[in-house]
């Protein structure tokens, strides 16, 4: 048995990008990487998502990937009907989705989103090589090669040995306030460069990595601190950009070997090799400058001005409690 690349194999209009098959007009179907629930849910059919490579809007409805039959109707369906039942109609006690099928769930968009980018622009006669070149360079690195062999799992026996932490995945989740309008209660923010990303859905945020467990593992900064707080949707952005600042130094990748046997397939991570962990120290400017492309705002309006602010989740006397109904 053994793992689809399509980073060897290349990436292809006319392949499954889950399975790899190649695809014909009896097995051809698309996958909508943000789904059509999800999309009904918050009215995100008229929103529109930045691109990376040629800098242009496209409809979340829109972003869709190639994807043959079986994975479509038989290998992603049961998973996203699990989710959509989670996020649909749930009590905070009640939400039964594990960190692993949180993860599967989100990198699949995480994952399909590029994907799409990659694939959009390959069409694009004038898009800049060199950007062409990037983003092909950051499907080759091993945090999205790791992302993509776990989205495998749905189709194939795929263990995964991790000798000093039981899941190789950061994954911080939080309960959130919903505001009152439905079109902001959703949200999605990534960080091309950490490899990370952010997703709230409704009551729940989720920050995921899939870097072999370093972010939740190695760093001083504490993301379950807030844990037991329900937060502004504020506040979790400003965690999602302490997380994209500290994936982004966390250096060295985490190294594994994949094995194919004739059953299965493992994935066994070597003892870390990570460098010295990065010492939250404050406020950074890398801090700041990925705070302020997440709030949408110029890095001078948190340090100064009238409605400055460098934290909404702490002032001097603590947590810093906020009212989304405020």
């Amino acid at each position: 048995m053994k793992i689809y690349n399509p980073i060897e194999q290349g990436f292809s209009e006319d392949n499954c990008f889950l399975c790899g098959v190649p695809l014909t007009n009896e097995n051809r179907t698309k996958e909508h990487v943000f789904p059509q629930w999800l999309i009904n849910m918050f009215n995100l059919g008229t929103k529109k998502l930045s691109l990376l490579l040629n800098r242009k809007e496209i409809g979340y409805k829109q972003i869709i990937i190639p994807c043959c039959k079986k994975c479509n109707s038989a290998t992603l369906a049961p998973l996203e009907r699990r989710v959509r039942e989670n996020f649909i109609d749930f009590d905070d006690d009640e939400f039964n989705l594990s960190d692993f099928e949180v993860a599967l769930w989100a990198g699949k968009i995480y994952y399909g989103v590029y994907l799409y980018d990659y694939l959009d622009a390959m069409k694009d006669k004038d898009i800049d090589a060199n950007l062409l070149e990037y983003l092909g360079d950051v499907f080759t690195q091993g945090d999205m090669k790791i992302l993509h062999i776990y989205l495998q799992s749905l189709v194939k026996p795929i263990f995964v040995n991790c000798y000093d932490k039981d899941f190789p995945i950061s994954v911080v989740h939080y309960n959130l306030q919903v505001p009152p309008h439905v079109n902001r209660q959703f949200d999605y923010k990534t960080s091309f460069e950490a490899n990370s990303f952010m997703i709230r859905v409704g009551r729940k945020g989720f920050l995921i990595s899939f870097d072999g467990g370093y972010l939740t593992k190695y760093l001083s900064f504490d993301f379950h601190k807030y844990g037991s707080e329900r937060l502004h949707p504020l506040q979790l952005i400003e965690l999602a950009a302490h997380f994209f600042t500290l994936s982004e130094s966390k250096g060295n990748e985490r190294k594994y070997l994949l094995k194919n046997h004739k059953e299965k397939i493992t994935v066994d991570y070597l003892p870390d090799n990570f460098r010295v962990p990065y010492i939250f120290d404050g406020i950074s400017d890398k801090f700041l400058e990925i705070f302020s492309v997440l709030l949408g705002r110029e890095k001078s309006s948190l340090i100064t001005g009238e409605n400055s602010r460098l934290s909404y989740l702490e002032d001097s006397n603590g947590f810093f409690k906020m009212d989304v109904n405020s």
